[in-house]
Parts: C-alpha cells; structure tokens; sequence
C-alpha cells in the first residue's frame, strides 16, 4: 500500500514537471540571448569609448583656440 501512495505520488510530480519542463528554452535559445546581450553591452561599452575621446577632443581643441 505505501508503495503504491509513494508511486501515485511520483508519477502526479512527474505528470506536473513535464510541461514546465517543455516550455523552458532550450541551452542553445538560452545561450544565444546570453551572447546577444553580450554583444549589445560591448557596443555600448564601444561607444562610450567613442564619446568619451570626442569630449576629449573637443576639450584640447579649445584650449586651442583660446591661446
């Protein structure tokens, strides 16, 4: 009798993971947004690069032409 209440259980929990399970993503879906937002954090990182020379720039550029 307890194995049977043990298996009953079992199988219910096993019944309820499986479309949890399914709806997940898969490694590959996962991976690849992981890579994408890598990506879009390096051009950020790419341009603030970029402003931050141009402000520079701009700086040595008028201290230019205030002498």
């Amino acid at each position: 009798m307890r194995f049977r209440v043990t298996s009953l259980f079992v199988a219910a929990a096993l019944v309820v993971a499986a479309p949890a399970y399914a709806q997940r993503a898969s490694l590959a879906d996962r991976v690849a947004v992981l890579e994408q937002q890598q990506a879009n954090s390096q051009a950020n990182n790419d341009l603030l690069n970029q402003l931050q020379q141009a402000r520079s720039d701009l700086q040595a550029l008028r201290s230019t032409v205030e002498q």
